[in-house]
C-alpha cells in the first residue's frame, strides 16, 4: 500500500493510540501528529482514499476501521476519569498550601481521560528552587499519615506523588528514551494543571518546548487552575522551615527510600537528583514503545 508522508503520520498516530484502546477528536489527531498539518488537511486525507477504507469516526472520535468498540469503552472511561479529576481537585486545594509547591498538575492516563477504575492519581509537582526534596518530605508524610497514598493491596483514588521538580528544573526531556512516543504523548505534552503561581504555566511550557519540535501542532490541554500568589502565612512558614537542611531532607528520604527505587534509578524511569525526582520503577514505556511499532506494522503492511 503506497501512502504519502501524511497519511502514513495519521495512520501510526492512531495506531498508537489503537494499542492504548483511545479514539481521537480530530484536534486530538492533529496536536500529536508529529508533522506540521491542519485540520483541514488531516480531513481530507481521511475521507479519500485509502484512508476512507482504513480509518472510521463516530460522535467526532477517529479510530482504525473495526474499532467501533472503543467509543463505548472510551464513554466508560471518561465517566472515571471525571470523577478522578474532582478528588484531585480537592487535593490541589490542600496540597497547595504546602511549603515550597509552587504547582500541582495530573499526569499519565487521568490526564489523558483513559484512566481505569483501579487507577491511582498520578501527581507532578513543582517546588521552589534548591527545595525538591523537603517539598517532596512534607507531601509524602502527610498524605501517608492520612492514608491516602497507594499501597500494594489499594491502588484506587489514591494520590501518587510521583513526579517533582523545582521550577529551574522543568525541562523534563531528560527522561526520554528514543523514539519514545510514549513519553511524547503522556508526558509533559498532556500534563493538566490543577494549580499554579502565575509564573510557572508560561515557565513549564518555555522549558519544554522541544515537544513542539517533535509535535509541531501540539496544544496543551485546557483546564481552569488555580493561579494564586504566594500567601504571607505560606511565605512566613517557608521563611521558618528553611532552618530545615535540604541535603539532610534527601538524604533521610533516600536511606528509606525502598531499594526497588533505587536499583531502577536510570535518569529516565527513576531520577534521584538535586531538581527533579521520578519514581516509576515499573515503567512500561519500552514495552509499550514496542507495541506502538507493532501494532504500525500490522496497520500500513496489512
Amino acid at each position: 500500500m503506497k501512502l504519502t508522508d501524511l497519511q502514513q503520520k495519521i495512520l501510526k498516530t492512531l495506531a498508537r493510540f489503537d494499542t492504548l484502546n483511545r479514539p481521537l477528536t480530530l484536534l486530538e489527531l492533529l496536536s500529536f501528529l508529529d508533522l506540521n498539518s491542519s485540520t483541514e488537511e488531516l480531513l481530507r486525507e481521511i475521507s479519500n482514499p485509502p484512508l476512507n477504507k482504513l480509518i472510521e469516526h463516530t460522535d467526532g472520535y477517529y479510530y482504525l476501521a473495526r474499532r467501533t468498540s472503543l467509543i463505548a469503552l472510551k464513554n466508560q472511561r471518561y465517566k472515571i476519569y471525571s470523577k478522578k479529576i474532582k478528588i484531585a481537585q480537592r487535593a490541589s486545594f490542600f496540597l497547595k498550601f504546602f511549603p515550597w509547591i509552587r504547582g500541582i498538575a495530573v499526569y499519565s492516563s487521568l490526564s489523558f481521560k483513559n484512566c481505569r477504575d483501579e487507577s491511582d492519581i498520578d501527581l507532578f509537582f513543582v517546588t521552589a528552587p534548591n527545595r525538591v526534596w523537603s517539598a517532596r518530605f512534607f507531601v509524602n508524610a502527610t498524605l501517608k499519615l492520612m492514608r491516602l497514598r497507594p499501597s500494594e493491596r489499594v491502588t484506587k483514588d489514591r494520590l501518587c506523588p510521583s513526579y517533582f521538580a523545582d521550577k529551574n528544573h522543568l525541562n523534563l526531556s531528560v527522561a526520554n528514551h528514543v523514539n519514545d512516543y510514549y513519553y511524547y504523548y503522556f508526558g509533559p505534552a498532556s500534563f493538566i494543571f490543577l494549580y499554579e503561581t502565575s509564573e510557572i504555566r508560561k515557565k513549564f511550557a518555555l522549558a519544554n518546548n522541544w515537544v513542539g519540535d517533535i509535535l509541531p501542532n501540539h496544544r496543551q490541554p485546557e483546564f481552569t487552575s488555580t493561579i494564586s500568589r504566594e500567601g504571607k502565612i505560606k511565605s512566613l512558614v517557608e521563611k521558618i522551615l528553611s532552618l530545615l537542611s535540604e541535603k539532610k531532607l534527601q538524604r533521610l528520604q533516600l536511606r528509606i527510600l525502598p531499594t526497588k527505587y533505587l536499583k531502577s534509578c536510570d535518569g529516565k524511569k527513576v531520577i534521584l537528583s538535586d531538581g527533579i525526582i521520578k519514581l516509576h520503577n515499573n515503567d512500561k514505556r519500552e514495552n509499550l514503545n514496542l507495541l506502538f511499532e507493532e501494532k504500525i506494522r500490522e496497520v500500513i503492511h496489512a
